[in-house]
Parts: C-alpha cells; structure tokens; sequence
C-alpha cells in the first residue's frame, strides 16, 4: 500500500479514495456485498435446514424473484438520469433493507409465497441500486482515472460478499448454539409444559416405537433445536438488514452527477 500510494505510476491508485463520493459510493457497494452474500447465503440454508426444501425448491424460488430485477433493471438503466440518483439508491436501500427484516421474522410453517415475498421485495430494491451507484460513484473521478477506479469498485463489492458470508456462517453456528442453551434452560422436567408435550409426543408413537418415552424425549430435544436455528437465523438476517440500512447515511456524502456522463465496466 505504501508502495502504490509513494510511486508515481502505481499499478492501483489508492489515491481516488481522496474523493469522497467515490469513497462513499465504495462503502455502499461493500455493504451491498454484504448483505446480497450473506443475505442469499443465509436464505439458501434456511430453505435446506429448516423448510426441507430441495436445491430446486430453493432456486425456483430465487427465479421467481429474479423476473422482477430482469424487468426493471433496463428501465431504471434508461430513464434512471431523469431522477436524482441519490434518491434511487436511499430507495433501494431501504427496501433491500426491509425485505432482509421480513426473512429475519419467518417461521418453520412459512409457506411457498411467504419465503418468496421477501426475496421479490429485495429485487426490486437491488434494481435501484446497482446502476446508480455505479454512475454516482465514479462520475465525480477524472476520465483517466476511472478505469483503475472501476476495478477497486468492483472488488469491494466482491470482498464484502466474502467477508459478509464467513460472518454469518459463524455468526449463524455461534447463534445457534446459544439459543439452544438458552431454550433448554425451560424446558425442564418439572414444566408442566414440558410434561404435557413429552406426553403428547408419547402417546403418537407408542404404536410405533419399542422405546415411546425415551422417543418423546428425543423428538423434543430436535424440536429445541430447530427453534434455536430459526432463532438464530432471524437474528442473522436482522443483523444484515440493521447494517445495510447504515448505508443510508453514506448517501449523505455523494455528489449528484453531471447529466450526460455514461460509466463503463462498472457491474
């Protein structure tokens, strides 16, 4: 770094992060990377580990969100510079934000529509990102400097996915166990819940198990554990969605940009 920033041709100028739009622009798209990885990670893993769904159950469901993102991103691409790009991505954000907030209150009993409302409210809010960040971002920089420019751009986006996914996959496995303490914690052989569940458990599968108490109490014990990983993943996407939304307030520094001028490379 000290390298680059010292010689008078680097082979990446770290000098464009002086401006602060394109600094602002660049902390957007990292957060961007950290909520659309970690946010897709987490949703993928909720439809396997908690709804049983299948890789194809899971896709379709991103398909069906995805339609609406193929629809407007070539709209806002066309008639976007009608509107100041800043209220398009304070838009974006906000509903990027609040559809990670609506995966963070699902339940087990969540049916198809209910697991896809959310992604499809991500879509739309994404489509108001991805364009005018680009344009605000880079805009501001000088012509020749916005082709090393493009390339640190793109890689903070990339780089936030990674680190966003390794977050929450620990986050996720830390959560996890947490909650399950704490939930076993209530559920104690003296409850009279406890007692009434383990009895209910028993009586459907006495008829079917050589063991129906030590079965009932094994079904609770898996019954604890799923609640701890919903638990833990509604924390995880609430997490992301309370950070993305922080966002908002980089908005604040970035300049709108002059009419006419058109970015290339930046995706």
């Amino acid at each position: 770094i000290v390298h680059q920033l010292e010689t008078e041709k680097p082979v990446v100028d770290l000098r464009v992060f002086k401006n602060v739009s394109y600094s602002a622009g660049t902390g957007i798209n990292f957060l961007l990377g950290t909520a659309l990885f970690s946010g897709s990670y987490l949703f993928s893993l909720y439809c396997g580990a908690v709804m049983h769904y299948t890789a194809l159950d899971t896709g379709l469901i991103f398909l069906t969100a995805g339609t609406i993102q193929i629809a407007l991103m070539p709209l806002i691409g066309k008639f976007g510079n009608r509107f100041d790009g800043r209220y398009l991505l304070v838009f974006g954000i906000l509903g990027a934000s609040l559809s990670l907030w609506m995966n963070g209150h699902l339940t087990s009993q969540a049916s198809f529509w209910d697991l896809a409302r959310p992604q499809m409210v991500r879509s739309v809010g994404l489509s108001f990102i991805f364009i005018p960040l680009s344009v605000i971002a880079l805009s501001d920089l000088a012509p020749d400097q916005r082709g090393n420019a493009t390339g640190l751009f793109n890689l903070t986006r990339e780089l936030g996915g990674s680190i966003g996914t390794a977050w929450m996959g620990m986050s996720l496995d830390n959560s996890s166990k947490l909650f399950a303490s704490r939930l076993g914690e209530s559920v104690s052989a003296y409850s009279p819940t406890t007692q009434e569940q383990l009895a209910l458990l028993q009586r459907g599968v006495t008829a079917r198990l050589p063991d129906p108490q030590g079965s009932a109490v094994t079904i609770l014990g898996l019954r604890v554990q799923v609640q701890a990983m919903i638990k833990a993943f509604n924390q995880g996407f609430v997490t992301v969605a309370v950070m993305f939304a922080a966002g908002v307030f980089l908005v604040l520094l970035l300049k709108r940009p002059q009419p006419g001028v058109k970015i290339e490379g930046a995706h």
